[in-house]
């Protein structure tokens, strides 16, 4: 039987009532909220929430516009803490402490979680390299096909319709073939054929997990779910069965329940006794998604290198600007010849500073933009890690910069910079620079006026690199009656390791 036959001979069988099967048997949950609460802001958007999701089971969220659905659907995927209430999956406490747990999560959003200007292939690799899934070039050859995206493998994200890239979305999350998957509108922009084929794809790739999804569509919602919650101002108005025989049946059950007053259900009449055969249930233990550091480190390393050969973003017109500084500033001046050596250093480490102030926050401004920190802050990976990998690709770009404009300095100055006491030193002041930008990078990447932000912030913190690089620059070239340059050596490295320990203890919160 060819491939196109056996998938529509499996769209036309479907699956068994988890009902039936799965609860009878006495299923624990592969996820519960337990009185949940989250505050954003002054408003509650979600208010005693607790629900749980069996393996095997598609649950429907419905409500009108502001009812919370997206709130609740962020807090089971760990992207919003909640103010009261706890989320497990698989056992786990889903939060900062459990790493390994967001492996069995997969999340689709409204932001899509691809980086634009990488093709469809290279989003699900690096996607399956930070999952660490084994072996996943057969899995994102067969996915692409059954979405109906193999023709577009080559083509970069930011390409693609907004259909396709919906149906990309759906492949990232379905990648690393996650426990609980969590679906904010998944019909959205899709074609009637690709609407139609989405319970085939959940029951060929997910036919285990446990499946949340937010829809507006209650045609959809009684083809795919197998129970269905309704939200009200934050608060559970209703939980039923869908009848998927009956089509009229979910739109009569919703409309009674918003009619009715709203109120807090109490956490015991949330349905467990009918969805558990009346037995308190706690969630089953599925074994975490490991996690090895260094690997993911380096996929992330390796991901911003990529992005920068493809684009050619940052290095280049940094280059530039900083080169454009250099000469601006030795025609501004007539310098006497003894003060050369200290205007060229000033200059040379002012260019520095330049650099950072407009190159710390870009990566981070570039994936706050396009949702990708979202797959990043998902993904089973320390965000020590994460930070570690965009300081280092920060310091690399540091470097090619600094040494670009220290030839420029050296010939517009006519000074004896090229020595190797001088790239030692730019080694030095890149990584303390650049553990620094990375760090404020972050701080203010999803801040209005991040761009006055920044040097604000930065600039403060970084004079003690500036004053220690003008002066052991000074020293190198003989220019001071003090010739010692380990002092100033010592000072920088201290510094680099002391933010370096600071980013990667407190990127973690930065990122919440």
């Amino acid at each position: 039987m060819g491939r196109e036959a056996a998938t529509a001979a499996s769209m036309t069988a479907g699956r068994p009532s988890v009902d039936h099967q799965r609860r009878a048997s006495g299923a624990e949950p592969v996820a519960s909220l337990r009185s949940v609460t989250c505050r954003l802001g002054r408003a509650l958007a979600v208010r005693n929430v607790s629900l749980e999701v069996f393996p095997g089971e598609t649950v429907a969220v419905l409500g009108p516009n502001g009812s919370g659905k997206t709130t609740l659907l962020k807090t089971m995927a760990g992207l919003i803490t909640p103010t009261v209430g706890t989320v497990v999956a698989g056992g786990m406490k889903i939060g900062r402490s459990h790493v390994a747990a967001r492996g069995i999560v997969g999340y689709a959003g409204h932001h899509p979680h691809h980086y634009g200007d990488l093709t469809v292939s290279e989003n699900l690799a690096f996607v399956g390299d930070i999952f660490l899934v084994d072996d996943p070039i057969p899995r994102i050859e067969r996915l692409t096909f059954d979405l109906g995206i193999a023709s577009y493998r080559e083509s970069r994200a930011r390409e693609l319709s907004r259909g396709l890239q919906q149906r990309l979305a759906l492949a990232i999350a379905l990648l690393p073939s996650p426990r609980l998957l969590l679906l904010d509108e998944p019909e959205a922009a899709l074609d009637a054929a690709s609407r139609e084929k989405l319970k085939w794809i959940f029951d060929t790739y997910v036919a285990d997990a446990g499946i949340i999804f937010a829809t507006h569509d209650l045609a959809g919602a009684s083809e795919l779910a197998d129970h269905a919650v309704v939200l009200n101002r934050g608060l559970l108005a209703g939980e039923f069965t869908v009848q998927q025989d009956d089509p009229d049946a979910l739109p009569r059950h919703v409309a009674a329940a918003l009619d009715r007053p709203t109120r807090i259900l109490p956490s015991a009449a949330i349905g467990t006794e009918n969805r558990s055969n009346g037995r308190a249930s706690a969630p089953a233990v599925w074994s975490a998604r490991r996690v090895d550091t260094l690997k993911q480190m380096a996929v992330v390393f390796r991901n911003d290198i990529r992005l920068e050969l493809r684009t050619r973003e940052f290095i280049p017109a940094l280059t530039v600007l900083s080169l454009l500084m250099v000469i601006a500033f030795s025609l501004a001046f007539v310098v006497p010849a003894e003060d050369v050596p200290a205007v060229a250093a000033g200059v040379f480490w002012a260019s520095l500073i330049f650099g950072t102030l407009v190159g710390g926050s870009r990566s981070f401004r570039a994936e706050r933009d396009e949702g990708t920190m979202e797959a990043l802050v998902l993904s089973p990976v320390l965000r020590a890690a994460i930070y570690l990998a965009k300081a280092s690709v920060n310091f690399i770009f540091l470097t090619v910069v600094g040494l670009l404009t220290l030839i420029g300095v050296a010939v517009l100055f006519d000074v004896g910079l090229i020595r190797w006491e001088m790239f030692a030193l730019l080694l030095l002041g890149a990584a303390a620079f650049s553990s620094t930008g990375s760090l404020y990078g972050a701080v203010t990447a999803n801040m209005r006026a991040r761009e006055l932000l920044i040097p604000v912030l930065l600039l403060p913190v970084a004079l003690p690199i500036l004053i220690a690089g003008v002066a052991a620059t000074l020293a190198i070239l003989d220019a001071t009656s003090n010739a010692s340059q380990l002092p100033w050596f010592g000072l920088l490295a201290g510094f680099c390791a002391i933010f370096a320990s600071m980013g990667a203890i407190l990127f973690d919160y930065v990122l919440g």
